[in-house]
Protein backbone atom coordinates (compact mmCIF):
# COMPACT_ATOMS: atom_id res chain seq x y z
CA UNK A 1 0.00 0.00 0.00
CA UNK A 2 2.96 2.14 0.98
CA UNK A 3 4.22 1.71 -3.03
CA UNK A 4 0.58 3.36 -4.32
CA UNK A 5 0.98 6.00 -1.75
CA UNK A 6 4.47 6.74 -3.04
CA UNK A 7 3.60 6.42 -6.08
CA UNK A 8 -0.01 8.22 -6.15
CA UNK A 9 2.19 11.52 -4.54
CA UNK A 10 5.50 11.03 -6.98
CA UNK A 11 2.69 11.11 -9.86
CA UNK A 12 0.63 13.83 -7.90
CA UNK A 13 3.92 15.99 -7.40
CA UNK A 14 5.09 15.31 -11.25
CA UNK A 15 2.05 16.62 -12.41
CA UNK A 16 1.59 19.26 -9.92
CA UNK A 17 5.32 20.49 -11.12
CA UNK A 18 4.41 20.04 -14.96
CA UNK A 19 0.78 22.54 -13.97
CA UNK A 20 3.41 24.86 -12.25
CA UNK A 21 5.83 25.03 -15.37
CA UNK A 22 3.02 25.13 -17.72
CA UNK A 23 1.17 28.00 -15.86
CA UNK A 24 5.01 29.71 -15.73
CA UNK A 25 5.30 29.69 -19.66
CA UNK A 26 1.80 31.11 -20.00
CA UNK A 27 2.26 33.81 -17.85
CA UNK A 28 5.67 34.53 -19.21
CA UNK A 29 4.05 34.23 -23.23
CA UNK A 30 1.60 36.94 -21.74
CA UNK A 31 3.86 38.93 -20.16
CA UNK A 32 5.59 38.93 -23.60
CA UNK A 33 2.64 39.41 -25.57
CA UNK A 34 2.00 42.43 -23.60
CA UNK A 35 5.33 43.97 -24.30
CA UNK A 36 5.78 43.91 -27.71
CA UNK A 37 1.93 45.14 -28.33
CA UNK A 38 3.24 47.98 -26.02
CA UNK A 39 6.12 48.55 -28.18
CA UNK A 40 4.23 48.12 -31.30
CA UNK A 41 1.42 50.86 -29.92
CA UNK A 42 4.33 53.21 -28.91
CA UNK A 43 6.22 52.40 -32.56
CA UNK A 44 2.17 53.36 -33.66
CA UNK A 45 2.09 56.76 -31.43
CA UNK A 46 5.56 57.78 -32.60
CA UNK A 47 4.72 57.14 -36.19
CA UNK A 48 1.53 59.31 -35.66
CA UNK A 49 3.24 61.95 -33.53
CA UNK A 50 5.68 62.12 -36.57
CA UNK A 51 3.39 62.55 -39.54
CA UNK A 52 1.59 65.33 -37.19
CA UNK A 53 4.59 67.28 -37.28
CA UNK A 54 5.50 67.02 -40.45
CA UNK A 55 2.23 68.32 -41.17
CA UNK A 56 2.44 70.74 -38.84
CA UNK A 57 5.88 71.84 -40.75
CA UNK A 58 4.20 71.90 -43.99
CA UNK A 59 1.36 73.83 -43.11
CA UNK A 60 3.83 76.64 -41.37
CA UNK A 61 5.74 76.80 -44.59
CA UNK A 62 2.97 76.91 -46.74
CA UNK A 63 1.71 80.22 -44.68
CA UNK A 64 4.83 81.52 -44.61
CA UNK A 65 4.84 81.09 -48.71
CA UNK A 66 1.44 82.75 -49.03
CA UNK A 67 2.47 85.10 -46.13
CA UNK A 68 5.22 85.98 -48.39
CA UNK A 69 3.65 86.13 -51.30
CA UNK A 70 0.71 88.40 -49.68
CA UNK A 71 3.40 90.80 -48.73
CA UNK A 72 4.82 91.32 -51.68
CA UNK A 73 1.83 91.72 -53.39
CA UNK A 74 0.81 94.36 -50.49
CA UNK A 75 4.23 96.28 -51.25
CA UNK A 76 4.85 96.00 -54.87
CA UNK A 77 2.19 96.32 -56.70
CA UNK A 78 -0.37 98.04 -54.06
CA UNK A 79 2.38 100.41 -53.25
CA UNK A 80 3.28 101.22 -56.37
CA UNK A 81 0.05 101.87 -57.65
CA UNK A 82 -0.57 104.38 -54.34
CA UNK A 83 3.29 105.84 -54.90
CA UNK A 84 1.87 106.82 -58.80
CA UNK A 85 -1.02 108.21 -57.90
CA UNK A 86 0.87 110.45 -55.47
CA UNK A 87 2.94 111.59 -57.89
CA UNK A 88 0.39 112.47 -60.45
CA UNK A 89 -1.62 114.13 -57.89
CA UNK A 90 1.41 116.19 -56.88
CA UNK A 91 1.79 116.68 -60.66
CA UNK A 92 -1.64 118.06 -60.99
CA UNK A 93 -1.34 120.34 -57.72
CA UNK A 94 1.38 122.25 -59.66
CA UNK A 95 -1.16 122.90 -62.58
CA UNK A 96 -4.37 124.13 -60.22
CA UNK A 97 -4.47 127.72 -58.88
CA UNK A 98 -4.95 126.70 -55.48
CA UNK A 99 -2.49 123.68 -54.90
CA UNK A 100 -3.54 123.46 -51.05
CA UNK A 101 -7.09 121.90 -52.51
CA UNK A 102 -5.42 118.15 -52.80
CA UNK A 103 -3.33 118.47 -49.47
CA UNK A 104 -6.01 116.36 -47.85
CA UNK A 105 -6.25 114.19 -50.34
CA UNK A 106 -2.49 113.31 -51.03
CA UNK A 107 -2.55 113.51 -46.74
CA UNK A 108 -5.17 110.75 -46.69
CA UNK A 109 -2.95 108.70 -49.55
CA UNK A 110 0.34 109.20 -47.61
CA UNK A 111 -1.52 107.49 -44.86
CA UNK A 112 -2.96 104.48 -46.77
CA UNK A 113 0.65 104.57 -48.20
CA UNK A 114 2.46 104.22 -44.78
CA UNK A 115 -0.55 101.51 -43.44
CA UNK A 116 0.41 99.08 -46.35
CA UNK A 117 3.90 99.68 -46.34
CA UNK A 118 3.33 98.57 -41.99
CA UNK A 119 0.90 95.51 -42.95
CA UNK A 120 3.06 94.09 -45.56
CA UNK A 121 5.97 94.74 -42.97
CA UNK A 122 3.96 92.89 -40.27
CA UNK A 123 2.78 89.97 -42.33
CA UNK A 124 6.50 89.09 -43.76
CA UNK A 125 9.15 91.82 -41.45
CA UNK A 126 12.32 90.98 -43.76
CA UNK A 127 14.39 91.02 -40.49
CA UNK A 128 12.43 87.52 -40.72
CA UNK A 129 14.00 85.95 -43.81
CA UNK A 130 17.17 87.86 -43.49
CA UNK A 131 18.24 87.41 -40.00
CA UNK A 132 16.04 84.91 -38.21
CA UNK A 133 13.11 84.56 -36.08
CA UNK A 134 14.76 85.56 -32.73
CA UNK A 135 15.89 89.11 -34.63
CA UNK A 136 12.71 89.56 -35.98
CA UNK A 137 10.77 88.79 -32.74
CA UNK A 138 12.98 91.68 -30.94
CA UNK A 139 12.21 93.57 -33.59
CA UNK A 140 8.33 93.46 -33.02
CA UNK A 141 8.90 93.91 -29.39
CA UNK A 142 10.61 96.93 -29.71
CA UNK A 143 8.40 98.24 -32.58
CA UNK A 144 5.16 97.37 -30.41
CA UNK A 145 6.96 98.68 -27.44
CA UNK A 146 7.32 102.30 -28.89
CA UNK A 147 3.87 102.37 -30.39
CA UNK A 148 2.33 101.39 -27.78
CA UNK A 149 4.27 102.88 -24.41
CA UNK A 150 4.58 99.50 -22.92
CA UNK A 151 7.39 97.68 -21.34
CA UNK A 152 7.73 94.62 -23.69
CA UNK A 153 10.83 92.25 -22.53
CA UNK A 154 11.96 89.52 -24.57
CA UNK A 155 13.93 86.44 -23.21
CA UNK A 156 14.97 83.98 -25.74
CA UNK A 157 15.44 80.37 -24.17
CA UNK A 158 17.02 77.07 -25.30
CA UNK A 159 18.79 76.24 -27.91
CA UNK A 160 18.54 76.82 -31.58
CA UNK A 161 17.30 74.75 -33.73
CA UNK A 162 17.81 74.46 -37.40
CA UNK A 163 15.50 73.49 -40.07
Amino acid sequence: MEDGVSQFTLIFSLATVAMLVLAGFIILFVVYYQKKMIQEQLKRQQLELDFQQKMMEATLESEENERRRLAGDLHDSVGGMLSTIRVGLSTIAKQLPDPQLLEQPKQLLDDTLNSVRRISLDLMPSTLEKFGLITALKEICDRFQRASLITVNFHEQGDIRSM
